[in-house]
């Protein structure tokens, strides 16, 4: 059995620590996991930072508790929202004898392709090689060795908020815990659902959480797009408590046990509730139509979206829905086939314990954390160096 791992995540609605171990034949073994409720954050702020640390401490002791272990170094994940992708192109001669491709020459594209203006307070996290093209022949494999007058490579850069990163490690720091590495979530997670496909497709993958959603195109392991959409779980919960004049728990609960995309009038006309303070009555052909209008505006962003990026859909394009906001909805998957026009899958993580859509995140960085092993005693700028070497 391998070394034991921790990670964090920081959702729309909830903290998640976990740790795991990877098993002999490769499995994933969730060996404590805490998942705990609060604010989130909205436009790149969190909602309740005097609350965040107690939060933290209190996913952390859960993990514990259950692992029957101490945490003292963990992958942290960052939000999406927290992240900005570039795929970068650029160019130059071999330097080699006859055109002949070096290392030194790749070294070079991607030290060019780590050098563009970053937003403000941002700093590059994650490079990775896409592909090469020798003159205009595209190669998906390491161009060292092969012979070409000018080779241009596209490099997926990730940059991630520096003032997020050293909020949470000055955090963690004073709870005594260790950062072995930041990632961005729509790589680690990206690549977790890739892996589950052949490995020339280009995966789609719609992340919803509850105030905010993913979409995520990866390809040979480098995220080609990323962007948040604001648009979640929580507003379909909202909408059914403004439109049907509930309370927010009360819209939830509808939620949770209404399917979408069936036919008007099918099932029960009304769903009836006796709470011991209130009673609970709903029209279910309403509570359908008003969850079902907000995953039809979800999938139809998702399609403009990949519109504008040129993909069209086809054999080697796979489409994946996790996430805790929309995916746990019955027929909402459905749904989405039925506004995107392919067939969309269902992504839950292989592992006991925490397989559930919900978990897709923090599972893509323990994932993260046993597929791509970093040395601990590597500085971060080790690290990135160490990643322009390698080739996913």
């Amino acid at each position: 059995m391998g070394k034991a791992v921790a990670a964090l995540d920081f959702g729309t609605s909830k903290v998640s620590a976990v740790i795991g171990r990877i098993e002999s034949r490769g499995g994933i073994a969730i060996l404590g996991a805490g998942a705990v409720p609060y604010a989130g954050f909205r436009n790149n702020e969190w909602i309740e930072p005097e609350e965040l640390a107690a939060i933290i401490r209190k996913a952390q002791k859960r993990s514990e508790r259950r692992a029957h272990r101490r945490m003292r170094e963990l992958y942290v994940v960052i939000p999406g929202e927290f992240t900005e992708t570039q795929l970068r192109q650029v160019t130059m001669k071999p330097s080699g004898p006859g055109g002949l491709i070096t290392r030194e020459d790749m070294d070079s594209l991607s030290r060019m392709a780590a050098d563009y203006d970053k937003p403000v307070h941002y700093r590059l996290l994650h490079l990775n090689l896409l592909g090469a093209s020798l003159d205009g022949t595209m190669v998906w494999q390491d161009p060292v060795g092969r012979m070409c007058g000018e080779v241009t490579a596209y490099h997926s850069c990730i940059a991630a908020d520096g003032l997020f990163m050293e909020s949470i490690e000055e955090m963690l720091g004073e709870m005594g815990l260790g950062v072995v590495e930041y990632v961005a979530a729509p790589l680690s997670t990206g690549r977790m659902v890739a892996e589950s496909v052949a490995p020339d497709h280009t995966v789609i993958v719609i992340d919803s959480g509850y105030f905010t959603s993913d979409l995520i195109v990866i390809r040979n392991g480098c995220v080609l797009h990323h962007e948040s959409i604001e648009l979640g779980g929580g507003h379909i919960t909202s909408d059914l408590a403004v439109e049907l004049e509930l309370s927010m728990y009360d819209a939830e609960f509808v939620k949770r046990r209404n399917p979408v995309g069936m036919a008007t009038g099918a099932g029960p006309g009304r769903m009836a509730v006796d709470w011991s303070d209130r009673k609970l009555s709903v029209r279910m052909d309403d509570v359908r139509a008003i969850m079902e209008r907000r995953i039809e505006e979800l999938a139809g962003i998702v399609s403009s979206s990949l519109t504008r990026l040129g993909l069209e859909m086809g054999k080697l394009t796979d489409v994946f829905l996790t996430g805790g906001g929309v995916s746990l909805i019955r027929g909402a998957r459905e749904t989405v086939s039925r506004e995107l026009g392919v067939m969309v899958h269902h992504y839950i993580p292989k592992a006991p314990l925490l397989n559930s859509p919900a978990f897709a995140s923090v599972m893509g960085a323990v994932h993260w954390a046993f597929r791509n092993h970093t040395d601990p005693s590597l500085t971060w700028w080790d690290r990135l160096k160490k990643s322009f070497l390698e080739f996913i």
